[in-house]
């Protein structure tokens, strides 16, 4: 059975129009993705039952990359330099351009870039932590990522 966007979320078609662009640009040139790519996570779970993370894996093994998923991210699963330091790098969260929230999991986590005393009831996996050489490409798909410092929502 093959998998379509076709009467998906918007949301979720356009996932999939950005991941076709970033399989399209990991093979131009006559580069083969093939034999250059390395891993793919995509972590998330809250929104649409989990389907923005699996077509996001589906879309990164398109690419080459051996793509892996959870719709069920637990501390120690996103504490993981083996994980955070991939290739790519997708999360479907709640949150904006400086961490990502996940409230479906117990204890709730955010994966952020600082540490944030408003959230005290939060475990925090600092990604500074950690040494991303290998990473191209991380993805922040959450509420709040295009938003700037005057709140006003812009594309980027």
């Amino acid at each position: 059975m093959k998998k379509t966007t076709a009467g998906s979320p918007a949301h979720i078609r356009l996932l999939a129009a950005v991941l076709g662009i970033v399989c399209l640009f990991t093979t131009i040139g006559g580069i083969n993705a093939h034999a250059t790519a390395g891993y793919a996570y995509s972590i998330g779970g809250e929104f649409f039952n989990g389907d923005d993370v699996r077509s996001a894996c589906d879309y990164f093994a398109l690419c080459g990359y051996s793509s892996y998923y959870t719709c069920n991210p637990t501390y120690s699963y996103m504490n993981s330099s083996s994980r955070l330091n991939s290739d790519v790098v997708y999360f479907s969260a709640h949150g904006g351009q400086h961490a990502i929230e996940f409230y479906h999991i117990n204890p709730n986590t955010r994966v952020a870039d600082t540490y944030d005393p408003s959230k005290p009831g939060m475990s925090t996996v600092l990604i500074n932590n950690f040494t991303l050489s290998n990473t191209k490409l991380y993805i922040y798909d959450a509420c709040e990522t295009a938003m700037g410092t005057t709140k006003r929502r812009s594309v980027l």
